[in-house]
């Protein structure tokens, strides 16, 4: 008999970033915290496969990869009705808080968490949930890229 460890960490670039608000596909789904993590290795793509199954059932697969962009590598996304901890250099840069009335809400612990861009190596930490489903438990960026915001040049030229 073998014991699965119930957690795997796994390494790639973080795109997609909806880490500090939620994202609801345009209305067309309910509001979740997500992100997708790109440049996967095989190692990755088996290791998630091997510990959490290919099919969830009915057909449905429990990991979903995508080969679309060829310079994004091997891709898979996750997302969380709840938000995401990401830690950097061993401090909580996002946490969750739940209010009075029980709703869980995102907490930044850091100004750079809204600063976290497209690019950013980090690595992740997954657990199964009740159903055995993939399940964030933690990013921590290990290489930050940061996203800053371009201030308006007034000198613009409209075309």
């Amino acid at each position: 008999m073998s014991i699965k460890s119930d957690k795997i960490a796994i390494k790639g670039k973080l795109s997609f970033l909806h880490l500090t608000k939620t994202d609801d596909f345009n209305g067309k789904a309910k509001p979740k915290y997500s992100f997708s993590l790109t440049n996967l290795s095989d190692a990755a793509e088996e290791a998630l496969v091997e510990r959490f199954g290919e099919q969830a059932g009915m057909g449905h697969k429990r990991v979903k990869f995508n080969e679309k962009y060829p310079e994004a590598g091997k891709t898979t996304k996750f997302s969380s009705f709840y938000p995401i901890k990401v830690t950097m250099d061993g401090r909580d840069i996002i946490t969750q808080a739940t209010d009075s009335t029980g709703q869980s809400s995102v907490v930044i612990n850091d100004p750079i968490a809204n600063s976290i861009g497209y690019g950013s190596e980090a690595v992740v930490t997954i657990a199964a949930d009740k159903m055995g489903n993939p399940r964030v438990q933690k990013v921590d960026i290990i290489d930050l890229v940061t996203f800053e915001n371009e201030e308006e040049d007034d000198d613009l030229e409209v075309l």
